[in-house]
Protein backbone atom coordinates (compact mmCIF):
# COMPACT_ATOMS: atom_id res chain seq x y z
CA UNK A 1 0.00 0.00 0.00
CA UNK A 2 3.09 2.27 0.44
CA UNK A 3 3.48 2.65 -3.15
CA UNK A 4 0.04 3.42 -3.96
CA UNK A 5 -0.03 5.72 -0.54
CA UNK A 6 3.25 8.25 -1.78
CA UNK A 7 2.01 9.52 -5.05
CA UNK A 8 -1.40 10.87 -3.85
CA UNK A 9 -0.15 11.40 -0.46
CA UNK A 10 3.37 12.70 0.55
CA UNK A 11 2.86 16.30 -0.70
CA UNK A 12 0.22 16.55 2.01
CA UNK A 13 3.36 15.47 4.32
CA UNK A 14 5.63 17.73 3.25
CA UNK A 15 3.48 19.97 3.75
CA UNK A 16 2.44 19.87 7.49
CA UNK A 17 6.35 19.39 7.74
CA UNK A 18 6.74 23.22 6.35
CA UNK A 19 4.09 24.11 9.22
CA UNK A 20 1.64 24.81 6.54
CA UNK A 21 -2.16 23.33 6.69
CA UNK A 22 -3.47 26.02 4.92
CA UNK A 23 -1.43 24.67 1.79
CA UNK A 24 -3.23 20.91 2.16
CA UNK A 25 -6.72 22.71 3.20
CA UNK A 26 -5.93 24.81 -0.86
CA UNK A 27 -4.93 21.24 -1.67
CA UNK A 28 -7.59 19.19 -0.82
CA UNK A 29 -10.11 21.75 -2.41
CA UNK A 30 -8.59 21.46 -5.26
CA UNK A 31 -8.75 17.64 -5.51
CA UNK A 32 -12.50 17.50 -4.08
CA UNK A 33 -13.02 18.82 -7.48
CA UNK A 34 -12.14 15.84 -9.45
CA UNK A 35 -13.15 13.13 -6.52
CA UNK A 36 -16.64 12.16 -8.41
CA UNK A 37 -15.66 10.50 -11.67
CA UNK A 38 -11.99 8.98 -9.79
CA UNK A 39 -14.59 7.22 -7.19
CA UNK A 40 -16.43 6.54 -10.45
CA UNK A 41 -13.37 5.21 -12.06
CA UNK A 42 -12.20 3.16 -9.00
CA UNK A 43 -15.71 1.45 -8.91
CA UNK A 44 -15.60 0.73 -12.45
CA UNK A 45 -12.30 -0.60 -12.24
CA UNK A 46 -13.41 -3.00 -9.85
CA UNK A 47 -15.78 -4.35 -12.21
CA UNK A 48 -13.53 -4.41 -14.96
CA UNK A 49 -11.72 -7.07 -13.24
CA UNK A 50 -14.28 -10.02 -13.15
CA UNK A 51 -15.07 -8.87 -16.75
CA UNK A 52 -11.54 -9.25 -18.17
CA UNK A 53 -11.34 -12.70 -16.53
CA UNK A 54 -14.41 -13.90 -17.93
CA UNK A 55 -13.13 -12.82 -21.42
CA UNK A 56 -9.34 -13.87 -21.14
CA UNK A 57 -11.17 -17.22 -20.05
CA UNK A 58 -12.30 -17.60 -23.50
CA UNK A 59 -9.51 -15.70 -25.44
CA UNK A 60 -5.83 -15.41 -26.10
CA UNK A 61 -3.97 -13.19 -23.62
CA UNK A 62 -2.82 -11.24 -26.85
CA UNK A 63 -6.36 -10.56 -27.40
CA UNK A 64 -7.09 -8.30 -24.31
CA UNK A 65 -7.02 -5.15 -26.25
CA UNK A 66 -10.26 -6.44 -27.47
CA UNK A 67 -11.94 -6.16 -23.94
CA UNK A 68 -10.05 -3.01 -23.06
CA UNK A 69 -10.95 -0.84 -25.73
CA UNK A 70 -14.69 -0.13 -25.18
CA UNK A 71 -14.37 0.72 -21.34
CA UNK A 72 -11.18 2.74 -22.26
CA UNK A 73 -12.94 4.84 -24.86
CA UNK A 74 -16.10 5.20 -22.12
CA UNK A 75 -13.80 6.42 -19.82
CA UNK A 76 -11.80 8.62 -21.60
CA UNK A 77 -14.63 10.38 -23.19
CA UNK A 78 -16.31 10.68 -20.01
CA UNK A 79 -12.95 11.96 -18.50
CA UNK A 80 -12.67 14.79 -20.78
CA UNK A 81 -16.23 15.91 -20.53
CA UNK A 82 -15.80 16.42 -17.08
CA UNK A 83 -12.45 17.84 -17.69
CA UNK A 84 -13.72 20.28 -19.91
CA UNK A 85 -16.68 21.14 -17.84
CA UNK A 86 -13.91 21.75 -15.03
CA UNK A 87 -12.12 23.84 -17.40
CA UNK A 88 -14.92 26.23 -18.82
CA UNK A 89 -16.45 26.49 -14.92
CA UNK A 90 -13.50 26.46 -12.70
CA UNK A 91 -14.36 29.82 -10.84
CA UNK A 92 -18.05 28.84 -10.47
CA UNK A 93 -17.55 25.38 -9.20
CA UNK A 94 -14.77 26.76 -6.28
CA UNK A 95 -17.79 29.65 -5.42
CA UNK A 96 -20.46 27.27 -5.52
CA UNK A 97 -18.34 24.58 -3.58
CA UNK A 98 -15.87 27.51 -0.92
CA UNK A 99 -18.02 30.86 -1.42
CA UNK A 100 -14.85 33.03 -1.76
CA UNK A 101 -12.67 30.94 0.77
CA UNK A 102 -10.50 29.58 -2.31
CA UNK A 103 -11.42 31.20 -5.46
CA UNK A 104 -7.79 32.49 -6.12
CA UNK A 105 -6.55 29.01 -6.89
CA UNK A 106 -9.61 28.33 -9.08
CA UNK A 107 -7.25 28.54 -12.20
CA UNK A 108 -5.58 25.59 -10.84
CA UNK A 109 -8.61 23.73 -11.23
CA UNK A 110 -8.40 22.81 -14.79
CA UNK A 111 -5.03 21.60 -14.71
CA UNK A 112 -5.83 18.91 -11.50
CA UNK A 113 -9.20 18.10 -13.85
CA UNK A 114 -7.11 16.56 -16.65
CA UNK A 115 -5.98 13.51 -13.82
CA UNK A 116 -9.39 11.87 -14.42
CA UNK A 117 -8.30 11.55 -18.35
CA UNK A 118 -4.92 9.48 -17.27
CA UNK A 119 -6.26 7.85 -14.44
CA UNK A 120 -9.16 6.38 -16.77
CA UNK A 121 -6.23 4.47 -18.68
CA UNK A 122 -4.53 3.51 -15.44
CA UNK A 123 -7.83 1.91 -14.21
CA UNK A 124 -8.31 0.08 -17.94
CA UNK A 125 -5.33 -1.30 -18.00
CA UNK A 126 -3.93 -2.02 -13.88
CA UNK A 127 -7.98 -3.95 -14.43
CA UNK A 128 -6.64 -6.23 -17.27
CA UNK A 129 -3.18 -6.56 -15.26
CA UNK A 130 -5.12 -7.86 -12.13
CA UNK A 131 -7.21 -10.05 -14.43
CA UNK A 132 -4.20 -11.19 -16.14
CA UNK A 133 -2.41 -12.06 -12.82
CA UNK A 134 0.23 -9.76 -13.39
CA UNK A 135 0.74 -7.54 -10.20
CA UNK A 136 4.15 -6.75 -10.96
CA UNK A 137 3.91 -4.66 -13.56
CA UNK A 138 1.31 -2.39 -11.31
CA UNK A 139 3.55 -2.39 -8.50
CA UNK A 140 6.57 -1.05 -11.10
CA UNK A 141 4.14 1.51 -12.29
CA UNK A 142 3.46 2.89 -8.85
CA UNK A 143 7.15 2.47 -7.96
CA UNK A 144 8.04 5.18 -10.71
CA UNK A 145 5.01 7.21 -9.67
CA UNK A 146 6.52 7.03 -6.15
CA UNK A 147 10.37 7.56 -6.95
CA UNK A 148 9.48 10.65 -9.00
CA UNK A 149 6.60 12.37 -6.32
CA UNK A 150 10.04 12.12 -3.84
CA UNK A 151 12.66 13.52 -5.89
CA UNK A 152 10.90 16.01 -8.74
CA UNK A 153 6.97 16.25 -7.00
CA UNK A 154 9.30 17.13 -3.59
CA UNK A 155 11.33 19.49 -5.74
CA UNK A 156 8.32 20.72 -7.37
CA UNK A 157 6.45 21.41 -3.92
CA UNK A 158 9.31 23.35 -2.24
CA UNK A 159 10.25 25.24 -4.92
CA UNK A 160 6.10 26.11 -6.33
CA UNK A 161 3.83 25.21 -3.82
CA UNK A 162 0.14 24.57 -4.82
CA UNK A 163 0.85 25.01 -8.41
CA UNK A 164 3.78 22.70 -8.09
CA UNK A 165 2.16 20.11 -6.47
CA UNK A 166 -0.52 20.11 -9.26
CA UNK A 167 1.95 19.71 -11.66
CA UNK A 168 3.71 17.03 -10.31
CA UNK A 169 0.69 15.27 -9.85
CA UNK A 170 -0.10 15.59 -13.31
Amino acid sequence: HLMTWVPGNLYYSINIGQGSLSLNAALRAVQNTILPVQHAFYAFSAILVPEFVRYLANHKRNKIMKAINAPLLIMAFSAVVYWVILWVFNTPIMSFLYGSRYGDISYLVPWIGFLPVLFAGNAVFSASLRAMEKPNYIFIAYGIASAFTATAGVAMTLSYGLPGIVLAMI
